[in-house]
């Protein structure tokens, strides 16, 4: 790789928005679609003198020396992309975000915030647009072509990063001009005028009045002066509001089907949402990644939470059954597989590599109803099904080989249903729920099971227990029927508290300092203080939850 530049210097990122959308949508012919739009970008970058530092799948980092020459390469590459002939009739959008700044150089690489300032105001904009930070506007204002000019988008909070961001949008003659909000956390009220976009013409029209040959000396700056102190008036008349942010940022309200919610545990509020496939049903984090699995289009979707956008999609043969995520990747399990013509069918174990994508499927009994639910956790993999004749056991199976160990009999459960094999794994058991009023503790090492009694709300209904999660200090079981969350003391295996939430309660989430329901009848997740026992904030989504799950700094909730 030649020199990087040193000094100030002006980065550019850029991704293709609704990339999976497209790899759906065009097949095989995806693969001559990503190549084209390589070459566009990259003959845009050369003629702009910019200098390529990273490629990965659909997104480029490149950086110029310049900040001018990093817009002229934008505008170019943007102009070059809406002119292509894309097959099918599809359009390649591409968000691209500039930022000026003035890095460390390491080992062939750039250190520093500027770089992942950069890469999040590329994440804050959509498919089209060019968004520029303060920086980079402070040098290119002044030099912009006359077909292109800039819009002030106001102040936007950026993921991890502490200081607001005044962020601009180039605006291109003969494009799109007009997008969502930005995908930003928060934003502030931009300034506007009722000049709209012609401060540049009003600027330019100011200096050729009080050009040299006309106007020189101190008359000519007194002129200047006067004519800058009208635009500063006309810019402060008035203030509007920035609507909220589509998918990625600050959430529409009610929460979209389809998406997964992001709710931010400092906050208690709904700071965005992200499109996946259909019917989306569990939620897990884990290897830096988001995974969510959608029933209806039998895939997993992949979500990146930094950049919050789906960055894979992985097809399966059956509908996705159970989440968990480990080391070795992302676990769910497949029912209903043909084994051959005379079996019914098989309950399978599926691994996700983290990496690569690739999925190993192996069967965990050659017939059987279920899976039911995955959990990992004491060196092993543990899935909940049922067997015909036999009713649910809980498989012990070892992830190198993907073998069953042990099976192990739920006690008391002898029709195998969705409401039997909620798993989860913690506090040094394995936790599953029973039966109608029964959990489950399970000796990872022996093998030994403790049946608990699940106590009834304070109407007396049965419990039902539907989800169980191990954190906070407790392990914590949400009962679908009368709507109330059980305390178990992990040791002694008893009853310490029973919360009502209300509702229908369809899962359940510990950390961030509390625990969370997802509510599918009240359409919300309720936050429980696990030091007072109670709910103290309710978390509106105006769409049914079903999974949940806490991590990398937020609560993640799925509604279809």
């Amino acid at each position: 790789m030649p020199e990087l530049p040193k000094g100030t210097v002006t980065f550019l990122f850029t991704d293709i928005e609704g990339s999976t959308r497209l790899l759906k949508q065009l097949g095989d012919r995806y693969g001559e679609v990503l190549a084209d739009h390589e070459r566009l970008l990259r003959a845009a970058f050369k003629q702009a003198g910019g200098q390529e530092i990273d490629t990965q799948g659909d997104a480029f980092f490149v950086v110029f020396t310049r900040g001018r020459d990093a817009v002229a390469a934008a505008v170019a590459a943007q102009r070059a992309l809406a002119e292509h002939p894309w097959p099918e009739g599809t359009a390649v959008s591409v968000r691209m975000g500039i930022h000026t700044g003035e890095p460390a150089l390491g080992t062939g690489r750039y250190i520093g915030l500027g770089v992942h300032r950069a890469a999040r105001i590329c994440s804050a904009g959509h498919g089209g647009q060019v968004l520029l930070s303060n920086a980079t506007r402070e040098l290119v204002a002044d030099d912009l072509p006359e077909d292109v000019r800039l819009r002030d988008l106001g102040e936007h909070v950026l993921k991890d990063l502490d200081r607001p961001e005044r962020i601009f949008q180039v605006v291109i003659d003969g494009l799109p001009a007009d997008f969502p909000s930005l995908k930003s956390i928060e934003s502030q009220p931009a300034q506007a005028t009722p000049f709209g976009e012609r401060e540049a013409e009003l600027a330019e029209a100011a200096a050729t009045l009080v050009s040299p040959p006309l106007l020189s000396g101190r008359r000519g700056m007194f002129v200047l002066a006067a004519l800058a102190g009208v635009v500063a008036a006309a810019v402060s008349i008035s203030v509007f509001a920035l609507g909220r942010g589509d998918s990625g940022g600050t959430a529409h309200f009610p929460l979209p089907p389809d998406s997964v919610g992001f709710i931010d545990p400092e906050t208690n509020q709904l700071a965005g949402h992200i499109s996946v496939d259909v019917q989306p049903t569990r939620v897990a984090v884990g290897q830096d990644k988001v995974w969510v699995t959608n029933a209806q289009d039998q895939t997993v979707s992949v979500i990146d939470p930094e950049a919050r956008r789906v960055v894979r999609t992985v097809p399966l043969e059956s509908a996705p059954r159970g989440l968990a995520v480990d080391a070795t990747g992302a676990w769910t399990g497949q029912g209903s597989l043909l084994v051959d013509i005379e079996q019914r069918g098989a309950v399978a174990l599926t691994r996700i590599d983290p990496i690569s994508y690739e999925t190993r499927t192996a069967p965990v009994v050659p017939r059987g109803n279920g899976p039911f639910d995955v959990a990992v956790g004491g060196g092993y993999v543990w899935v909940s099904h049922g067997i015909f004749a036999e009713g649910t056991v809980v498989s012990q199976i070892r992830p190198s080989t993907r073998g069953v160990v042990e099976n192990v009999p739920l006690p008391g459960a002898e029709h195998a249903g969705v409401e039997q094999g909620a798993l989860a794994v913690g506090a040094g058991y394995v936790w599953v729920v029973g039966g109608t009023d029964t959990v489950i503790r399970i000796d990872p090492e022996t093998l030994v099971d403790t049946p608990i009694t699940i106590a009834s709300g304070s109407e007396g209904e049965a419990a039902q227990p539907i989800a169980i999660a191990v954190g906070e200090g407790a392990v914590w079981v949400a009962n679908r029927i009368n709507g109330t969350v059980s305390r178990i003391d992990p040791e002694d295996g008893t009853v310490d508290e029973t919360i009502e939430v209300g509702g229908n309660p369809s899962g359940i989430a510990a950390g961030e300092g509390a625990v969370w329901v997802a509510d599918s009848t009240g359409e919300a997740v309720h936050r429980i203080d696990p030091d007072k026992n109670e709910v103290v904030e309710t978390i509106e989504l105006g769409r049914r939850p079903d999974g949940i799950a806490v991590g990398d700094g937020y609560v993640w909730v799925t509604a279809y």
